[in-house]
C-alpha cells in the first residue's frame, strides 16, 4: 500500500480522528479576499456565523430608529421622536392632570412635552411627578404657619417700633368696618394665610390713616379709645394677651380663639 493510500484511509472504528480533523477553520474557506475581515473575528466558528446572519436577516424589514450624530438638525431628531410615539401634534396629547388643573396651563404642559420628543406615556409621567413634586411644597403645616406668624410679628414690630400696635389695631378696624374679615382667614399657593401677609397689612394701614385724615377719627368703627380705658392701658392689656406661650399662641389651646378675638378687639381700639 502507498503511503498515500496509507494517508487517505479512514479511521478504524472507535480511533479519535486526527489533530488535522478537529481544528476546522471556517475562515480557510473564504475567499482571501474576506477572511481577515475585522467583522469576522468575533465568530468562533461557521454556526455562530451563521445564526448572526439569521438574525441579520430577521431584522430586515423592521421599524428600526436611527440615531443621528452630533451633525443631527431638529428635523432629524424630529424624526426620532415620532418614531418612539411622539403625537403628530401637541394637542393629541392625552393626559390626566387632575381636577384642579388649569387649562392654560395644561395646554402649555402638552406644548413643552411635544417640544422635547416626550410620547403620551412620558408626558403622563412627567405630568405625575410635577404635581406630585408642587403639591409636596405647597403644603405647609400648622406648626410652620405659626411659626411664620411669630417671625412676621417680630419683623413687623422691630420695623415699626411704638407704631405697631396702633397700626395693627387700624388695620384691623378696616377689616371689622368693611366685613372682610373671613378674607384674612384665606390661604395662598405657599399655604400662607392672607391675613398674615406684610403687604395686605400695611395697605390696610395705609387705608386707616387715610380714612381717618379725611373722615375724621370716629367716622369708621373703632374709636382710639373707650371709656375708663386709655390707649396706654390698651397697649398694655393686649400685650399681656400675646405675650410669649400665652394661648393667643397656642392654636390648640382652648382659651385660644377667646385671646385671638379680645386681641383683635384691642387692636381695634
Amino acid at each position: 500500500m502507498s503511503e498515500e493510500q496509507v494517508a487517505e484511509a479512514p479511521a478504524e472504528a472507535g480511533q479519535a480522528p486526527s489533530v488535522e480533523a478537529a481544528e476546522f477553520d471556517f475562515r480557510q474557506h473564504i475567499d482571501e479576499g474576506l477572511r481577515d475581515d475585522p467583522s469576522l473575528s468575533s465568530y468562533k466558528d461557521i454556526n455562530g456565523m451563521a445564526k448572526s446572519l439569521i438574525n441579520a436577516q430577521k431584522m430586515v424589514g423592521a421599524d428600526k430608529v436611527a440615531i443621528p450624530g452630533s451633525w443631527g438638525t431638529d428635523a432629524d431628531w424630529g424624526q426620532v421622536y415620532d418614531k418612539l410615539g411622539r403625537p403628530a401634534e401637541a394637542s393629541a396629547y392625552e393626559l390626566n392632570a387632575g381636577e384642579d388643573a388649569v387649562e392654560e396651563n395644561v395646554t402649555w404642559f402638552k406644548e413643552t412635552a411635544h417640544a422635547v420628543g416626550l410620547n403620551n406615556n412620558q408626558a403622563q409621567q412627567l405630568l405625575e411627578a410635577y404635581n406630585e413634586r408642587m403639591g409636596a411644597q405647597g403644603s405647609v403645616s400648622d406648626e410652620q404657619l405659626e411659626s411664620q406668624r411669630v417671625q412676621l410679628e417680630t419683623d413687623m414690630r422691630r420695623e415699626m417700633g411704638e407704631d405697631f400696635e396702633r397700626n395693627m389695631g387700624a388695620a384691623n378696624s378696616v377689616l371689622e368696618e368693611f366685613g372682610g374679615g373671613e378674607l384674612t382667614e384665606l390661604q395662598m399657593a405657599d399655604g400662607t394665610l392672607l391675613g398674615d401677609n406684610p403687604q395686605l397689612i400695611m395697605m390696610l394701614t395705609n387705608l386707616a390713616g387715610f380714612m381717618r385724615e379725611r373722615m375724621g377719627e370716629d367716622s369708621f368703627n373703632g374709636r382710639s379709645n373707650e371709656p375708663g380705658l386709655s390707649g396706654a392701658d390698651v397697649a398694655q392689656k393686649l400685650s399681656q394677651i400675646t405675650m410669649p406661650n400665652s394661648p393667643y399662641w397656642d392654636r390648640n389651646h382652648p382659651e385660644h380663639d377667646q385671646y385671638v378675638n379680645e386681641a383683635l378687639r384691642l387692636r381695634g381700639l
